[in-house]
């Protein structure tokens, strides 16, 4: 079953020409299936998944005045890390605080550390991958998700916090 998930992957990452086009945007392989693997986690539509890894890819790496501060803010890393440090009877539960007081010492925890955590929380599909390759160029560095499921984008922090405190999500 693993090797013909690796092989599947292979294909993939080879047919879609997948590592030129993360290097075209200064990710290696493993960053791209790193950052394809949190954006799996947090998209319900593969349509918003280009979006969501723009996102990302701006917290990270982008060189634009932010105030994030280089760091990702991932729900999902941080769910990693809880669940890891003790596994529930349910995974990815959504978060009881901030993710800056769970999994503290975690470098999973993207709320605390830098950049992308050290290894993938999932298995990211092709289009994750896809996104995490070729994310979306814009200016947005924040997002949310509302109950319908769709993504609301904003710039900063304080156009995000009026957009979510207006939107059912």
């Amino acid at each position: 079953m693993m090797n013909r998930m690796l092989t599947t992957f292979n294909d993939n990452v080879q047919k879609n020409g997948l590592v030129a086009m993360a290097k075209a945007h200064g990710l290696n392989e493993y960053q791209m299936v790193i950052l394809a693997s949190i954006v799996q986690r947090e998209v319900l539509n593969n349509s918003d998944a280009p979006g969501v890894a723009g996102v990302y890819w701006n917290r990270a790496f982008s060189t634009v005045p932010n105030d994030t501060a280089g760091l990702l803010g991932a729900d999902p890393t941080v769910q990693y890390a809880r669940d890891s440090e003790k596994p529930p009877k349910a995974y990815w539960l959504p978060l009881a605080d901030s993710g800056k007081n769970i999994a503290t010492n975690s470098p999973w925890n993207t709320y605390i550390f830098k950049g992308l955590p050290p290894t993938p929380i999932c298995s990211p599909g092709l289009a994750t991958l896809l996104a995490a390759a070729a994310p979306a160029k814009s200016n947005y560095f924040y997002f949310f998700s509302t109950k319908s499921g769709s993504i609301v984008y904003a710039t900063t922090y304080n156009e995000f916090l009026k957009k979510y405190n207006s939107t059912p999500h």
